[in-house]
């Protein structure tokens, strides 16, 4: 093994091992998984805390605190779209120029969501992204 070769491997090694243990230290709190799998406790609500109607994939009929954190964040990038002459959102084929937080993901809430990810439904992994990019 050449000199250039056992240095580039030593630098390698010095530089990529830190950033596992950092990465494994925390990439499970970021990429923390909903636990529900759509089970109940005795009093209705979804094991983990989440409600039944609040856990993931947030879509047209769910209810609750996600669905109102993810219509915050929307509204902030429906202001910036609006701030820069962006493409709106539409329902009913009219811009959406905020949505109403209100906690229901109905028709306009998903045309939001559609407008922003391209489909009309929202993933665990998806809400922590938008929810950290705010």
């Amino acid at each position: 093994m050449t000199k250039t070769t056992k240095t580039l491997l030593i630098c390698t090694v010095v530089l990529l091992v830190p950033c596992g243990v950092i990465a494994a230290a925390f990439l499970p709190k970021v990429w923390k998984k909903d636990k529900t799998d759509g089970q109940k406790d005795s009093d209705g609500t979804a094991t983990g805390g989440a409600t039944a109607a609040d856990a993931f994939p947030l879509k047209n009929g769910s209810r609750g605190e996600n669905v109102r954190k993810l219509q915050s964040v929307l509204n902030i990038f429906i202001d910036d779209a609006k701030a820069c002459g962006g493409i709106l959102p539409k329902y009913n084929g009219k811009d959406i120029e905020s949505l109403q937080e209100d906690g229901i993901f109905g028709v306009r809430t998903e045309a939001a969501v559609k407008w922003h990810l391209n489909r009309a439904y929202v993933e665990r992994a998806d809400f922590d992204g938008i929810i950290e990019w705010a």
